[in-house]
């Protein structure tokens, strides 16, 4: 734990609001009302993002959304009538919202630069430093690209797109050329493995005006889809995990990422499918085989993954769970314990100190989301694991002396302390941002 005394703000600094969320798109609304309050709308910005997920996808809401968030767009919705939503109910109604909050402030609020600080099991995003161009994107044969000057020039149609070519873009075709986007902003990126940067190279720090964004399953994260499917049968889970870690690797090594993903998800799904039609692979296992490269370790994997396939009674309903989830088996999963959350709760603490070296440099809001409900943070975790992360928060933002009952944000004593902690979710979910 950093030293309180040394972190103390002077007594006329600003309070710094803590707002506790449950589902982290609901950060968005959040940030924009404290851009609002701060004065800082038309400014330049930071921010710190601790998550074991880079939230940092496109999205299917339309791009001009981003710059007028309250007002509705007829959406992209499967239901008839599709109902018309603003950008916050849409990122609500989509089970990828929750990765696709981020970039309508790169777009649309002038934010500048991201600190992605990131588990070691986390490998979406290579380590690095990069710059892109976020922009809006439209089929030039849908409206006439020299018309559109500002955002109210944008059709609906438009939606976010990206100019860096790298496979987290390419998995869900939001790579578009720097000179197709349209009112596009750059934005500078550092991802960041903690636990490699603490052994001794500089960490990123941040300059002023800056947020601090954390996710509690940066402590610890689970698979949703993976326990669903473990449910079921534990063994074919973890064979699974083995073989999509292998098909993977495989494609981001290769020079022609997207033919060469697509060419290894069809020898996958048309492998899974024999079997659920057969009941065995057939030729099928030998063309993953050669997709992979025909090595030893691609091999093992796939036969195991067949014989538990061909032999489980829950065939149909792994192979359904399955290809539901294909899009995401490769995303974050691992085993949470007390040892882990402790590493991490002092890498966190880590990163703070080396900010504490500058001064004034406390963050104009903190957002903290629980990503519970959704599974990626352990149930019997988030409880524990949310009040260890206010009370090093608090150290960082205030550190006085006051009492605190981490349950209840109503329960803080002490008028000398500059965190004003919100809770947004549960029986508290639409607190006010600044309260009385």
């Amino acid at each position: 734990m950093m030293d309180s005394q040394r972190n103390r703000r002077e007594a006329d600094s600003p309070a710094v609001f803590v707002m506790v969320i449950e589902s982290h798109q609901h950060a968005l609304e959040h940030i924009h009302a404290a851009l609002r309050k701060n004065k800082l709308v038309g400014r330049p910005w930071e921010m710190v993002h601790f998550d074991a997920h880079p939230d940092l996808a496109c999205g299917v809401f339309p791009a001009k959304a981003c710059f007028v968030p309250r007002l509705d767009f007829d959406t992209p919705l499967s239901e008839r009538p599709a109902p018309r939503m603003n950008l916050y109910d849409l990122l609500d109604a989509t089970a990828a919202g929750i990765a696709e909050w981020i970039l309508p402030l790169v777009l649309a609020a002038d934010l500048k630069r991201i600190a992605w600080i990131k588990p070691s099991c986390s490998n979406q995003l290579p380590d690095g430093q990069y710059s892109f161009q976020v922009g809006a994107w439209i089929d030039a044969n849908e409206t006439t690209v020299a018309s559109i000057e500002t955002f109210m020039d944008l059709p609906d149609a438009a939606k976010v797109r990206v100019d860096w070519k790298t496979p987290y873009y390419y998995d869900d075709s939001s790579v578009r050329p720097s000179e197709q986007l349209l009112l596009s902003q750059q934005v500078d990126l550092s991802v960041v493995d903690m636990s490699k940067e603490c052994s001794g190279q500089p960490l990123p720090k941040m300059g002023s005006p800056w947020m601090l964004d954390i996710c509690l399953d940066y402590f610890g994260c689970r698979n949703p889809f993976l326990d669903e499917l473990s449910s079921i049968d534990a063994d074919y889970t973890l064979y699974l995990q083995d073989l999509v870690q292998i098909m993977t690797k495989k494609a981001i090594e290769s020079k022609i990422y997207v033919q060469e993903s697509q060419d290894i998800q069809n020898a996958f799904v048309n492998l899974v499918t024999t079997i659920h039609s057969n009941g065995n692979a057939g030729n099928a296992s030998q063309d993953l085989e050669r997709a992979l490269g025909g090595t030893a370790l691609a091999t093992a994997a796939i036969s195991e993954l067949v014989a538990q396939l061909s032999n489980t009674k829950n065939r149909e309903l792994l192979i359904q769970k399955t290809m539901e989830a294909l899009g995401v088996l490769a995303i974050p999963h691992e085993d949470v314990s007390t040892e882990l959350v402790d590493e991490r709760l002092k890498l966190l603490d880590a990163y703070l100190q080396n900010l504490c070296q500058r001064p004034s440099i406390a963050p104009f809001l903190v957002t903290i989301a629980r990503s519970s409900n959704d599974g990626f943070t352990p149930i019997d975790h988030v409880e524990q694991l949310q009040a260890q992360v206010l009370q090093h928060v608090h150290s960082f933002v205030c550190g006085c002396q006051c009492a605190h009952d981490w349950s209840n944000p109503q329960q803080i004593t002490g008028e000398s302390c500059h965190m004003k902690l919100v809770f947004d979710y549960g029986q508290w979910e639409g607190s006010t941002l600044y309260t009385a």
